[in-house]
């Protein structure tokens, strides 16, 4: 990764935090983190992270899958998914 490039995964819950820890103490920096869970009354299931060389505030989101039907997809998560959804 250069000086100002990004890197951005998608992790299980558990992992993501370890994978933090481990990056920033060889200097790499998670500046941006969403929460994703499956609907809104359920907990924390996945995290979509951005890191970076430089350490700067982190930006943590939440973000909810489902409202509280099946299918029923809120528009926050249409959006993020919008370009690889043909339904979106």
């Amino acid at each position: 990764m250069t000086e100002k490039g990004r890197f951005c995964a998608i992790f299980p819950y558990i992992e993501a935090n370890i994978f933090i820890a481990k990056a920033a103490a060889i200097n790499i920096f998670c500046n941006k983190k969403t929460n994703v869970q499956s609907n809104c009354e359920k907990p924390v299931k996945r995290m979509l992270l951005e890191f970076s060389r430089t350490k700067q505030k982190l930006l943590e989101t939440t973000i909810c899958i489902e409202n509280n039907e099946r299918h029923d997809y809120t528009n926050e998560y249409k959006t993020l998914t919008k370009d690889f959804y043909l339904k979106f």
